[in-house]
């Protein structure tokens, strides 16, 4: 234990028969020091463990950063994928890719794509490596401490492929315009009104993709051009008038089947025949009545 300084009075004495001292001075332990070497030894044990944790936190760091996984906080269209190794963001990305929804549209039926049905198709191999490589760059380290790092997918577009889907869409979106008509209802001839078609535009629908075919692939979708096509009889009142030269009589046939040699009298009720008949415009724009030549051969051969 060290010992502790101490103040020097002189004993008390006589002089001519007196104390020297009228206050009876005598021996006084001095204040206690500050303990400055127990302070060095706790300042020196706190910059040792601070130095230990920056070096496991460092050593931590250097291993991730030569590692095969991707630093936390990295995301591909809008996938996180940090904390995963390379191979392991390869596969997903690519099953996200396999399956990410493109619904093409005309404001009445959605029809549902994949990337891949358009021509778009990622290099998932040249993403993940430049996913890779975020925090491990002064650039891209300072973007990851302040945010989540977003990284571009790198993906390719082909518009030949896209074209060739639309016009497989076209023939299935393509509803051929109706003519104003006739009807037999209660042994009576009846106008049926016309009908616009409608055909899908591949020409104007393919121009919006191809001018910026990031943002279908973003917004996960497309408007489909469509067009009316009007039919050729619209004019109810014509059909109207040419009503007239219908008669509400059975239609004989005389049928020969040369395979057979026979010949056959065929009476068709009203009822079938004004099925098959319809109004047209021959040549010369004039309004003229047609004949459904097949479903009249279906019905002589069935």
């Amino acid at each position: 234990m060290d010992s502790q300084p101490t103040i020097f009075v002189p004993p008390p004495g006589k002089q001519n028969g007196r104390s020297s001292s009228p206050n009876n001075e005598r021996w006084v332990p001095a204040p206690p020091q500050p303990k400055r070497r127990r302070i060095w030894l706790w300042l020196l044990l706190f910059l040792g463990f601070g130095f230990f944790v920056a070096l496991l936190l460092l050593g931590g760091i250097a291993y991730f950063y030569t590692s095969n996984w991707i630093l936390p906080g990295t995301t591909v269209l809008g996938r996180n994928i940090g904390g995963m190794t390379q191979a392991e963001a390869t596969a997903v990305l690519m099953e996200d890719w396999q399956h990410r929804p493109i619904t093409l549209s005309d404001g009445h039926t959605p029809y549902n794509y994949t990337p891949n049905d358009l021509g778009m198709t990622l290099d998932t191999a040249a993403t993940v490596n430049l996913a890779y490589q975020q925090g491990r760059t002064a650039a891209s380290l300072g973007q990851l401490l302040r945010s989540v790092a977003d990284v571009p997918p790198v993906w390719s577009y082909d518009p030949a492929q896209a074209e060739a889907l639309l016009n497989h869409l076209a023939e299935e979106l393509y509803t051929p315009p109706a003519n104003a008509g006739v009807m037999l209802v209660d042994d009576k001839f009846i106008v049926t009104p016309p009908f616009d078609g409608i055909v899908l535009d591949v020409a104007v629908t393919l121009d919006a993709i191809n001018r910026n075919p990031a943002q279908v692939l973003i917004t996960g979708g497309a408007v489909l051009m469509t067009q009316s096509v009007p039919p050729a009889v619209a004019d109810t009142a014509l059909v109207e008038a040419k009503i007239g030269d219908l008669r509400l009589t059975a239609v004989s046939l005389h049928a020969y089947d040369p395979i057979r040699n026979e010949r056959r009298d065929i009476a068709i009720d009203p009822a079938t025949w004004s099925q098959w008949v319809s109004l047209g415009m021959d040549a010369s724009s004039q309004l003229v009545w047609q004949l459904d030549e097949v479903a009249l051969a279906g019905y002589l051969d069935g």
